[in-house]
């Protein structure tokens, strides 16, 4: 056997015999465990790496099976002895599973089988090649697992999805149901009310003569009533009949507001009030449900003021929408939580103070939710209230 020098001597030092060497080479080979079984499998020798692996010196585990660092199921179905069977008919055999220490702990282990041949080409023995793949296979594991949450996550989305559909149908369906009957009751009102109007009138108109102080007190409290109470009805009216199944088209809100303001001509002219307005943009909406928007902000801004009113309607671009703003100078509010102003019969004045329903800003909301906008306010006690519309262009 020809002699080879130790890789890190120097020339002239002394000489390894290469299968020495190679079997150092072997021997101190820390990341695969590399051993040497016979022809049954058991150990004949064993590198650090497989000390460093599985956990045995030498002296514990030269002689015995190695069958000893497969799992107890792995045992039981016979899987060292299938591996070796393959490895003698193929020459080879590979595997992949989870392989026991000294210690109990488990590894996964990549293994090469190759089977050792005599000069004849019988078997003669086996190497083994150990690797350590833990964790890889705990990353694998991780991943699998994180897919499997985010599976289940993703049907848990979507039944939570398909019961919130349901649940929106639900919904619209009550909603046009109470549309509906909002509708039919509020119809249905308006006749007894004319009614009662009518005959009180014509009871007064025969009785007035003989009127006292008292009762000339009560036929203004009834009036009053009466004239509330139809005014309710054409409000609850006008919320229930606001459609969300509408055809949009281009809107010039200069038209609207004009139209507004000369529906407003008394109260203005009564008021003395002051109207500045810019030059507005076109929108996307329905221009019936605007003017209605708009003759209710407006309202709002002269009924609400103890002096003479100063309204300012300006408008501006931001993106792709329009924002209107309506400022004044009235008494302005105090309102509670964000939306709670707008919601039906909400009233932050005393009807004793001011005449109105409590419905103006509920339908100014609805009709801005149709037109998947948002509406917002701003206002201190004193110092006047500015609305805010964002409409789409």
């Amino acid at each position: 056997m020809r002699p080879l020098l130790s890789p890190d001597s120097d020339p002239g030092s002394e000489l390894i015999p290469k299968e020495d060497l190679y079997h150092k080479m072997i021997d101190e080979v820390e990341d695969y465990a590399i051993l040497m079984m016979d022809r049954q499998g058991n150990i004949i020798n064993w590198n650090k790496g497989a000390e460093k692996i599985k956990g045995y010196k030498p002296a514990e585990i030269i002689s015995k099976n190695f069958r000893i660092f497969y799992t107890k199921e792995d045992q039981e179905n016979h899987l060292p002895e299938m591996l070796l069977k393959q490895g003698a008919r193929n020459g080879k055999a590979i595997h992949e599973g989870w392989r026991v220490r000294k210690d109990g702990t488990k590894f996964w282990g990549s293994i090469v089988i190759t089977a050792i041949h005599d000069e004849h080409g019988g078997v003669i023995g086996f190497t083994k090649v150990t690797r350590d793949l833990t964790e890889r296979k705990m990353a694998e594991e991780s991943t699998k697992e994180q897919a499997k949450e985010l599976l289940r996550r993703n049907e848990e989305l979507e039944l939570a999805k398909h019961e919130i559909q349901e649940n929106l149908q639900k919904i619209n369906q009550v909603n046009k149901e109470l549309e509906r009957f909002a509708f039919i009751a509020s119809h249905d009102l308006q006749e007894p009310v004319r009614k009662i109007a009518t005959y009180f009138s014509m009871l007064c108109k025969y009785n007035e003569p003989s009127f006292d102080a008292k009762s000339h007190e009560l036929k203004r409290k009834i009036n009053a009533s009466t004239a509330r109470m139809s005014t309710l009805i054409n409000d609850l009216l006008s919320l229930s009949s606001i459609s969300e199944k509408v055809n949009f088209e281009t809107v010039d809100l200069n038209k609207v507001i004009r139209q507004t303001l000369e529906d407003l001509e008394m109260r203005i002219a009564d008021k003395s009030a002051i109207i500045e307005v810019d030059e507005l943009p076109f929108v996307q909406g329905v221009e019936s449900y605007l003017l209605q928007l708009f003759l209710n902000l407006i309202s709002n801004s002269l009924k609400f003021n103890n002096h003479t009113p100063h309204i300012k309607i300006s408008a501006s671009i931001e993106d792709d929408k329009a924002v209107i703003k309506i400022k004044d100078n009235g008494i302005g509010m105090v309102h509670g939580p964000e939306g709670e102003i707008f919601e039906p019969f909400k009233r932050l004045h005393s009807k004793s103070e001011y005449e109105g329903t409590g419905i103006g800003l509920a339908i100014c909301k609805r009709i801005v939710d149709v037109h998947q906008g948002t509406i917002s306010v701003e206002s201190k006690v004193g110092e006047g209230t500015e609305f805010s519309v964002t409409l789409h262009r």
